[in-house]
Order: C-alpha cells, then sequence, then structure tokens
C-alpha cells in the first residue's frame, strides 16, 4: 500500500470509472516492482540480507521498555 499508493501515486480515478485500485496494483504496481527487482538482481546492483534478534522487553502504556540481558 504505502509503496504503490505513496512513493508511486498509484490510485483509482477519482470518477470511479476504469481499474479499482487493486487492479491497477496487479496490472501496473506489481509488474513495475517486479521489473524493478529483477533489474537490480540481474546486474547485481542490491544483495539483499537480514538480520534479526531477540530482545528481553516489556510494555509499560504504549511504550515497549527494552530489558538488559539479565532482565533488569
Amino acid at each position: 500500500g504505502a509503496l504503490f499508493k505513496g512513493q508511486w501515486g498509484l490510485k483509482q480515478a477519482r470518477t470511479g470509472d476504469g481499474p479499482t485500485y487493486e487492479e491497477l496494483v496487479e496490472t501496473e504496481g506489481r509488474p513495475h516492482l517486479r521489473g524493478w527487482l529483477d533489474h537490480l538482481q540481474s546486474n547485481n546492483l542490491l544483495e539483499a540480507a537480514v538480520v534479526y534478534g531477540y530482545f528481553p522487553c516489556v510494555s509499560k502504556g504504549e511504550d515497549v521498555i527494552l530489558l538488559h540481558e539479565d532482565g533488569s
């Protein structure tokens, strides 16, 4: 949603005529994104990686408090 609507400005016509937002995503947004990803991968322009971890934490109201490894 944020990429297609916010960054690329993909949206249904105000008149309601034409394709829906979901149809535009499938016919324009996703193919365009796939083309970019294929280009980046085939030209070795992007090396995707991820790092994740688990951290002890507690909630306090709307906040998340990260704790030290010993739980303090």
